[in-house]
Protein backbone atom coordinates (compact mmCIF):
# COMPACT_ATOMS: atom_id res chain seq x y z
CA UNK A 1 0.00 0.00 0.00
CA UNK A 2 1.32 3.81 -0.58
CA UNK A 3 0.53 6.52 1.37
CA UNK A 4 0.07 10.12 -0.75
CA UNK A 5 3.44 11.30 -0.75
CA UNK A 6 4.22 8.28 -3.10
CA UNK A 7 1.08 8.48 -5.14
CA UNK A 8 1.77 12.12 -6.13
CA UNK A 9 5.13 11.60 -6.94
CA UNK A 10 3.58 8.38 -9.58
CA UNK A 11 1.37 11.07 -10.45
CA UNK A 12 3.67 13.71 -11.38
CA UNK A 13 5.92 10.96 -13.06
CA UNK A 14 2.97 9.82 -15.08
CA UNK A 15 2.41 13.59 -16.09
CA UNK A 16 6.46 13.58 -16.74
CA UNK A 17 6.52 10.81 -19.02
CA UNK A 18 3.43 11.95 -21.14
CA UNK A 19 5.03 15.43 -21.32
CA UNK A 20 8.20 15.08 -21.94
CA UNK A 21 8.09 11.52 -24.03
CA UNK A 22 4.59 11.09 -25.30
CA UNK A 23 4.08 7.83 -23.37
CA UNK A 24 0.74 7.81 -21.18
CA UNK A 25 0.71 5.38 -18.53
CA UNK A 26 -2.24 5.48 -15.99
CA UNK A 27 -0.71 5.62 -12.29
CA UNK A 28 -2.95 2.51 -11.83
CA UNK A 29 -0.76 0.47 -14.07
CA UNK A 30 1.55 -2.37 -12.29
CA UNK A 31 4.80 -1.45 -14.35
CA UNK A 32 5.07 2.47 -13.04
CA UNK A 33 6.53 1.89 -9.57
CA UNK A 34 9.36 0.07 -11.14
CA UNK A 35 9.76 2.55 -13.87
CA UNK A 36 9.67 5.16 -11.31
CA UNK A 37 11.98 3.42 -9.02
CA UNK A 38 14.52 2.96 -12.16
CA UNK A 39 14.31 6.79 -12.87
CA UNK A 40 14.97 8.01 -9.35
CA UNK A 41 18.20 5.75 -8.95
CA UNK A 42 19.40 6.98 -12.54
CA UNK A 43 18.63 10.60 -11.58
CA UNK A 44 20.37 10.47 -8.54
CA UNK A 45 23.02 8.36 -10.75
CA UNK A 46 23.21 11.25 -13.01
CA UNK A 47 23.33 13.96 -10.71
CA UNK A 48 26.05 12.80 -8.69
CA UNK A 49 28.07 12.08 -11.55
CA UNK A 50 27.25 16.25 -12.62
CA UNK A 51 28.83 16.74 -8.98
CA UNK A 52 31.68 14.62 -9.79
CA UNK A 53 32.31 15.99 -12.90
CA UNK A 54 31.93 20.09 -11.20
CA UNK A 55 34.67 19.39 -8.61
CA UNK A 56 37.41 18.13 -10.97
CA UNK A 57 37.05 20.82 -13.29
CA UNK A 58 37.33 23.02 -10.09
CA UNK A 59 40.03 21.36 -9.29
CA UNK A 60 41.74 21.55 -12.60
CA UNK A 61 41.06 25.15 -12.92
CA UNK A 62 43.00 25.40 -9.34
CA UNK A 63 46.02 23.11 -10.81
CA UNK A 64 46.24 25.50 -13.92
CA UNK A 65 48.23 23.41 -16.31
CA UNK A 66 50.33 24.60 -18.80
CA UNK A 67 48.73 23.90 -22.44
CA UNK A 68 51.06 23.94 -25.72
CA UNK A 69 49.73 23.76 -28.98
CA UNK A 70 52.04 23.28 -31.48
CA UNK A 71 50.49 23.70 -35.01
CA UNK A 72 53.20 23.30 -36.98
CA UNK A 73 55.99 20.55 -37.76
CA UNK A 74 58.90 20.84 -35.95
CA UNK A 75 57.98 23.17 -33.20
CA UNK A 76 57.87 20.24 -31.09
CA UNK A 77 60.74 19.16 -31.59
CA UNK A 78 62.42 23.05 -31.24
CA UNK A 79 59.99 22.94 -27.71
CA UNK A 80 62.09 19.95 -26.83
CA UNK A 81 65.48 21.35 -27.71
CA UNK A 82 64.95 25.03 -26.21
CA UNK A 83 64.12 22.66 -22.99
CA UNK A 84 66.98 20.98 -22.87
CA UNK A 85 69.49 24.17 -23.69
CA UNK A 86 67.81 25.27 -20.42
CA UNK A 87 68.49 22.58 -18.39
CA UNK A 88 72.16 22.11 -19.88
CA UNK A 89 72.45 25.93 -18.94
CA UNK A 90 71.05 25.50 -15.62
CA UNK A 91 73.60 22.46 -15.04
CA UNK A 92 76.52 23.90 -16.24
CA UNK A 93 75.87 26.74 -14.35
CA UNK A 94 75.26 24.92 -10.78
CA UNK A 95 79.01 23.00 -12.12
CA UNK A 96 80.73 26.27 -12.24
CA UNK A 97 79.68 27.47 -9.36
CA UNK A 98 80.71 24.59 -7.52
CA UNK A 99 83.98 24.65 -9.55
CA UNK A 100 84.60 28.67 -8.60
CA UNK A 101 83.96 27.48 -4.85
CA UNK A 102 86.87 24.47 -4.76
CA UNK A 103 88.77 26.88 -6.05
CA UNK A 104 88.79 29.37 -3.93
CA UNK A 105 88.56 26.46 -0.98
CA UNK A 106 91.97 25.33 -2.03
CA UNK A 107 93.06 28.82 -2.45
CA UNK A 108 91.99 29.90 0.96
CA UNK A 109 93.21 26.51 2.93
CA UNK A 110 96.37 26.45 0.93
CA UNK A 111 96.31 23.13 -1.31
CA UNK A 112 97.33 24.10 -3.80
CA UNK A 113 100.47 25.46 -2.10
CA UNK A 114 101.16 22.68 -0.26
CA UNK A 115 100.64 20.37 -3.26
CA UNK A 116 103.60 22.89 -4.59
CA UNK A 117 105.71 22.58 -1.56
CA UNK A 118 105.19 18.59 -1.81
CA UNK A 119 105.91 18.37 -5.81
CA UNK A 120 109.35 20.52 -5.22
CA UNK A 121 110.52 18.59 -1.72
CA UNK A 122 113.50 16.76 -3.50
CA UNK A 123 114.39 19.36 -4.92
CA UNK A 124 114.38 21.48 -1.64
CA UNK A 125 115.69 19.21 0.43
CA UNK A 126 118.66 18.27 -1.47
CA UNK A 127 119.13 22.37 -1.88
CA UNK A 128 118.98 22.33 2.54
CA UNK A 129 121.78 19.28 2.65
CA UNK A 130 123.78 21.23 0.41
CA UNK A 131 123.55 24.86 2.93
CA UNK A 132 123.53 22.62 6.19
CA UNK A 133 127.17 23.76 8.14
CA UNK A 134 129.29 22.46 11.21
CA UNK A 135 130.62 24.22 13.99
CA UNK A 136 133.27 24.02 15.97
CA UNK A 137 131.75 21.49 18.48
CA UNK A 138 130.45 19.31 15.51
CA UNK A 139 127.03 20.54 15.87
CA UNK A 140 125.40 20.77 12.31
CA UNK A 141 123.00 24.35 11.63
CA UNK A 142 121.27 26.16 9.07
CA UNK A 143 121.44 29.92 9.02
CA UNK A 144 118.42 32.02 7.30
CA UNK A 145 118.75 35.52 6.48
CA UNK A 146 115.80 36.84 8.89
CA UNK A 147 113.36 39.33 7.85
CA UNK A 148 112.03 41.97 9.65
CA UNK A 149 108.83 40.26 10.69
CA UNK A 150 109.78 36.76 10.59
CA UNK A 151 109.95 34.96 14.09
CA UNK A 152 111.42 31.57 14.51
CA UNK A 153 109.70 29.51 17.05
CA UNK A 154 109.32 25.82 15.89
CA UNK A 155 113.24 25.16 16.02
CA UNK A 156 114.61 23.83 19.44
CA UNK A 157 118.30 25.78 19.82
CA UNK A 158 118.62 29.33 17.81
CA UNK A 159 120.73 32.09 18.09
CA UNK A 160 121.02 35.32 15.86
CA UNK A 161 124.26 35.60 14.65
CA UNK A 162 123.99 38.82 13.31
CA UNK A 163 121.23 41.70 12.48
CA UNK A 164 120.39 39.51 9.29
CA UNK A 165 121.37 35.89 10.28
CA UNK A 166 119.72 33.24 12.57
CA UNK A 167 121.47 30.23 13.36
CA UNK A 168 118.72 27.01 13.76
CA UNK A 169 120.83 23.97 15.51
CA UNK A 170 119.50 20.54 14.73
CA UNK A 171 121.73 18.22 16.60
CA UNK A 172 124.87 16.37 16.49
CA UNK A 173 125.38 13.44 13.75
CA UNK A 174 126.23 10.50 15.79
Amino acid sequence: MMNQIEEKLLREYCGHLLVNYGFEILPSDPILPALYIINRELSSNVNANNNVAMSMQEALKRLSPTVYNFNTTGEGWKFALASSLKWLFIGLSIIGVVGVCNLWWRQYNDVSISRNIIMQSPYISSEILKRIKKNEEGFLYLEFKKSDDAIITSAEEYDQVSKSTIRVYFGRPK
